[in-house]
């Protein structure tokens, strides 16, 4: 919460630090973006874990 506060209090009185702040965060997110598209794809360890799931009723079968 008062991260929240903070960083409007950020933008109200230094505007130039704020977008500084979110041209970092969005560089950030960029940077994350490229790491997960580049990441290797390990699809055996998708099929075992896609068969850990017992049969029957699942109480999330959308998260399968």
């Amino acid at each position: 919460m008062c991260a929240y506060f903070c960083l409007a209090a950020i933008a109200s009185h230094w505007g130039d630090l704020f977008t500084v702040v979110r041209i970092v965060g969005a560089a950030y997110l960029i940077y994350v973006g490229w790491k997960m598209w580049n990441a290797p794809l390990d699809l055996e360890a998708v099929e075992k874990r896609g068969s850990r799931h017992k049969k029957g009723k699942q109480r999330f079968p959308f998260f399968t």
